[in-house]
């Protein structure tokens, strides 16, 4: 599944788009990630935060939301520097 195609305008749309200056993320690029929040947060909100002194809704467990959150916006734009990167690297061999 390529994630730019649910955006991406069709040649029978009468408005002009910029040609694509990027390598398109596709979602088994997103399954390290899945693999890194889905357990963190089941284990953390299903087992470590309800055990412990801080359960409930609180700073301390937004927090840990917050950091979850913080992951995954840095594991995205990584993924989109080193796409960017390859596609330029190939570009300039070729």
């Amino acid at each position: 599944m390529n994630l730019g195609s649910i955006f991406h305008r069709h040649r029978s749309c009468p408005v002009r788009t910029a040609p694509q200056d990027h390598v398109p993320m596709r979602f088994r690029h997103f399954w390290p990630l899945v693999g890194f929040v889905v357990p963190t947060l089941v284990i953390g909100f299903g087992y470590v935060i309800p055990k412990s002194c801080i359960a409930g809704i609180n700073e301390l467990t937004l927090g840990f939301l917050s950091s979850v959150i913080g992951a995954c916006v840095t594991y995205w734009a990584g993924i989109r520097s080193v796409l960017k990167d390859r596609q330029t690297k190939a570009h300039e061999l070729g």
